[in-house]
């Protein structure tokens, strides 16, 4: 059904209900609808889509589908769309402008407008503005061409009106040198923003009295931007001037460049930056970046020799080719706000406690002096160092922390040396990555009072040599990967080492040579190493490596001492804790702690202490040793400590029991002997007591079996309780040497 009389011409349609007008239209449109075209609209009164007392209450779309829109006659403040909404202007369009007086205009946006693809041309050349951006409104370009020939800008943006250009094209024709002339007129509270198109001015492109934001397009005219009372903010765009690319005409005006291309097409080039002679004091250029041909903001002889429009902190370079580029100067490192062209530079102005930042990767070798404390952060840069004799590419006297980016030494040269040499107080932080080559140890730890932390990091060298040595001082590692090769040492310590954390791929080493009691402990960490090693040189004596701790993954891991052997004897380990791929060896436990697994392939140590073996086999008690005799078999139990104990040889055991010098001594529990035998029993070679805790009386040895009392027994008791009992009716003692007191006045046996 048609939504208007049959016989009626319909100019504009929604879906496919048809209307005789574009006000009808408008008024029947919904929100999210498009309104078409079907016809060419002229109007004989302006045409007000949305209500000014209900702005951006709907969204639409008018597609223009090829048609134009145009006024019948060409009045004094003659309007052709006032525009409330937030509208869409699309579809290869035009829109024909007639109006005239300042309060004229082709658009007026009053809610969010959008042109992508509608032309807009004067006809009339008249004085009215073409496209005007109200308060509190955004008028954006994207796509179309706006023309004029009148003496009023193409482009009004009222105060508080926003005017944004992502495409299409602004010529105005009109050869006048103030605010009707421009492609865009911004008035102060304005803003405009040029992103991409062309602006073609007969003699403006922009005049501006609020802000002009320009990140690029193409721009040509005599003075592109003429900035009067307000600022405009440059960082891209392309400017054909002839002469003035940027005119700042009034002592408040300001404009800051830091981008784009300027080329003054007449043949005098001195004015494409310029300022009003009588405004000099006051307008002020700030140019820190962009490419200016044949003219050099850094000497501006139009305002007179030596005139800089570059602020502290940039340069200019000369291109070669008659043009310069402005860019920040090549700072390397920064302290708060204040940047340094070099980083020995910064670190010779940084006060104690502060942070010099990279801001580029840098090849330098550095020192920190002694008088410095500071913190080195690489800002994930590189700081590469030249491979000079003797010289690392850091050398710290003073103290240090190095954190979050890389360390090298490859640059220029072939002299071998360390990358991080330390003789004062270092700290290797969080994100530090440094690396070596074959060439040389990686970090070196070097002067008695050198204090070297590692708290976190990756540490790794590419060739066969030590990743961290320790030639003096004191070093203490947290946390931190470190790597080298799977048969060399990661870790070389000559004084005092102590590892709380971190994973270690290569062997640890612990010497002494030009001193003594030196020690490197191990609480945690995580190593796979081939070998532990101690070495003793120059006659000194202690070199002990202490492990409490750690998870050691090679189950081929060796202990090996100053002859690089495992059957050296000068090895000092001590075992403690930890976690470990194979057994550990009884000799590297530490005194009071036994060897011990989980039976999942897991060994470590525990606390405790072996006091009687059989064979090799070593046990915890005298009691386990007699339980594992197998019965019937003749089975000796050596005592490899003095003990205190009370055993019973069960019925069954045969058992030889070589106290080996030691002494046995039972506690004082009622009833109960130190050795009570029911089964066969020889007891020789050393002592046997009752005189542990407790106070009962009883027999020091008591025999219901057969027991023989051998070489080198003493038997000792006191005056409370007899020495020795035979009770038992095929109880059997024999007495072959050996000597038994009681100190008191009771029986021996």
């Amino acid at each position: 059904m048609l939504g208007i009389s049959a016989w009626a011409q319909s100019v504009a349609k929604i879906g496919t209900t048809e209307y005789a007008t574009l006000a009808e239209a408008v008024a029947a449109a919904s929100d999210g609808q498009t309104i078409t075209l079907i016809d060419d609209v002229t109007l004989t009164a302006v045409c007000n889509i949305g209500d000014k007392d209900h702005v951006h209450e709907r969204s639409l779309t008018i597609d223009f589908a090829g048609h134009s829109i145009s006024s019948s006659a060409a009045t004094n403040g003659q309007k052709i769309l006032n525009i409330y909404d937030d509208v869409t202007l699309t579809g290869d369009g035009n829109i024909q402008f007639g109006g005239s007086g300042m309060s004229a205009y082709a658009v007026g946006a009053y809610g969010n407008v959008v042109i992508d693809g509608v032309n807009v041309t004067d006809i009339k050349n008249n004085a009215g503005y073409i496209l005007k951006a109200n308060a509190n409104a955004t008028l954006t370009l994207k796509n179309g061409t706006i023309t004029s020939d009148k003496p009023r800008s193409v482009v009004y943006v009222a105060k508080d009106g926003n005017f944004i250009m992502d495409g299409g094209k602004l010529v105005n024709n009109y050869n006048i040198a103030n605010n009707y002339g421009a492609c865009v007129h911004v008035v102060a509270g304005g803003t405009a923003t040029i992103n991409a198109g062309e602006l073609e001015g007969a003699m403006l492109a922009l005049y501006v009295d609020g802000e002009a934001n320009i990140t690029g397009g193409k721009l040509t005219s005599q003075h592109i931007v003429w900035v009067n009372k307000g600022t405009a903010n440059i960082s891209g765009g392309e400017f054909y001037a002839n002469p003035e690319a940027v005119y700042l005409y009034t002592a408040t005006a300001k404009a800051n460049i830091s981008g784009g291309e300027f080329w003054a097409t007449g043949s005098d080039k001195r004015y494409l930056l310029n300022i009003y002679d009588s405004v000099r004091d006051g307008a002020s250029f700030s140019v820190t970046g962009g490419i200016f041909h044949d003219f050099n903001p850094w000497n501006n002889t139009a305002e007179g020799p030596g005139t800089c429009f570059v602020p502290d902190g940039y340069e200019f370079e000369d291109n070669g080719d008659g043009s310069f580029t402005i860019k920040e100067k090549d700072y390397v490192a920064q302290i708060g706000e204040t940047k340094y062209e070099s980083l020995a530079e910064a670190i010779a102005e940084a006060q104690n406690g502060e942070t010099v930042t990279l801001l580029a990767d840098v090849t330098d070798n550095i020192t920190i002096p002694a008088d410095k404390n500071i913190t080195l952060d690489l800002n994930e840069k590189t700081l590469n160092g030249k491979r000079t004799a003797n010289t690392p590419t850091i050398k710290n006297l003073g103290t240090l922390t190095v954190k979050n980016g890389n360390v090298r030494r490859t640059e220029e040269g072939s002299a071998s040396w360390y990358v991080i040499e330390n003789e004062g107080t270092i700290t290797m932080d969080e994100g530090l990555n440094v690396e070596g080559s074959a060439s040389s140890s990686l970090i070196r730890n070097n002067a008695a009072t050198a204090q070297m932390t590692f708290n976190a990091g990756t540490y790794t060298q590419t060739g066969a040599f030590i990743v961290v040595k320790n030639d003096l001082g004191n070093v203490v590692i947290n946390g931190g990967t470190f790597s080298t090769a799977s048969d060399k040492n990661v870790l070389n310590n000559w004084d005092q080492m102590t590892i709380n954390g971190g994973t270690f791929t290569g062997n640890i080493f612990n010497g002494a040579y030009d001193t003594d009691n030196n020690k490197l402990t191990i609480n945690d960490g995580t190593f796979n190493a081939s070998q532990i090693r101690t070495y003793l040189g120059n006659g000194k004596t202690t070199c002990p490596i202490e492990i409490k701790g750690g998870k050691f993954m090679n189950a081929q891991m060796k202990y090996v001492g100053t002859g690089n052997n495992e059957s050296d004897t000068d090895v000092q380990v001590a075992v403690s804790g930890g976690t470990f791929a194979n057994p550990v060896p009884e000799k590297y436990c530490a005194e009071g702690y036994i060897p011990t697994a989980d039976g999942e392939g897991h060994y470590g140590v525990k606390e405790g202490q072996f006091v009687a073996q059989i064979g090799d086999v070593k046990y915890e008690t005298i009691a386990d040793a007699i339980s594992a005799a197998e019965n019937g078999t003749e089975t000796t139990v050596t005592l490899i400590t003095d003990v205190i104990e009370n055993i019973t040889i069960p019925a069954g055991k045969n058992i030889t029991l070589d106290l080996n010098g030691k002494t046995l001594n039972g506690k004082r529990v009622a009833n109960t002997p130190t050795i009570k035998n029911l089964g066969t029993l020889t007891l020789t070679n050393g002592n046997v007591r009752r005189t542990g805790e407790g106070t009962a009386s009883y027999y020091v040895i008591e025999n219901m079996g057969t027991i023989t009392l051998d070489d080198g027994l003493d038997v000792e008791g006191s005056a409370s309780s007899s020495l020795i009992q035979n009770n038992a009716a095929a109880a059997k003692m024999t007495f072959n040497a050996g000597t038994y007191t009681q100190t008191g006045a009771f029986i021996v046996v």
